[in-house]
């Protein structure tokens, strides 16, 4: 198999390890750098600056935001969407997840130390800016982790949960009748529903 597909895009400023394997129209932005042995899927972009370590597979379809960084050996499934300043370590993400900006997923209890603990997420999850999961959490599949929660133990699937700590407070369902009476322009958000108060 060819390392490099046809229709890949790097940017000259990208570095590329020449053990990683690209996919047909994938793309390395400005400054990205991916270390041996990943894998990255077709039409999968990572963009500028992001910085993917050794061992690392991600899905075809998938987007690695600028500035991201995936840890050793994190396993991204396909058609997953991680926006700017996250960073991943030391996890499994399930095909069709979104994780967003500036969230944290860490991997170590006890730092500075040697061992690691992957966290482990589901398809379709949704994980909303600034959320931070500690080490070795799974969050079940079409779970819904609201902006700035911080996730301590194990969510079920289809519960949507925020706060510090993190609870469930409703249901992925609810979540996607809120989400579809927005994009309607019916809904509101909380920060509109407390000025009317």
């Amino acid at each position: 198999m060819d390392r490099i597909r046809p229709g890949v895009r790097i940017e000259a400023d990208a570095h590329v390890h020449p053990s990683v394997v690209l996919g047909p129209e994938a793309y390395v932005g400005h400054g990205a750098v991916i270390s041996e042995g990943c894998r990255i899927g077709e039409r999968t972009k990572v963009w500028h600056y992001a910085n993917v370590l050794h061992h690392c597979d991600v899905g075809a379809d998938s987007m690695v935001g600028a500035y991201v960084q995936l840890d050793p050996e994190v396993v991204i499934g396909r058609r997953v969407r991680i926006q700017p300043h996250t960073i991943v370590s030391t996890a499994n993400v399930g095909d069709d997840a979104y994780i967003g900006p500036h969230v944290i997923i860490a991997n170590m209890p006890y730092p500075p130390g040697k061992r690691f603990v992957r966290a482990i997420i589901e398809e379709g999850v949704i994980i909303a800016m600034s959320a931070i999961l500690l080490p070795g959490v799974r969050i079940g599949k079409r779970a819904v982790i609201g902006a700035g929660a911080v996730v301590t133990k194990d969510v079920p699937a289809e519960a949507l949960v925020f706060g510090n700590p993190a609870r469930v407070h409703s249901t992925r369902q609810d979540y996607d009748r809120r989400q579809a009476e927005w994009e309607k322009g019916i809904g509101s958000t909380a920060a509109e529903k407390s000025r009317r108060a």
